[in-house]
């Protein structure tokens, strides 16, 4: 594989595993505190967005 392949499934996975840890933390949260139902609709997605952006951000950076 060359170099932008390897790049592309490196980040996809980091996005990937970082999202499932994502979730599942938040699956906890509600679960250990089921009164307290998120309302922040925003602060989930900005979480999301930020999740998706690091890995790639960090990457880019890493190569110039």
């Amino acid at each position: 594989m060359d170099r932008d392949a390897k790049l592309l499934v490196s980040v996809s996975l980091q996005v990937s595993g970082l999202s499932v840890l994502y979730a599942g933390g938040l699956s906890w949260l509600e679960r250990q505190f089921p009164l307290i139902k998120p309302d922040h609709i925003w602060a989930e997605v900005a979480g999301g967005v930020l999740i998706t952006l690091v890995p790639v951000a960090l990457t880019a950076r890493r190569l110039t």
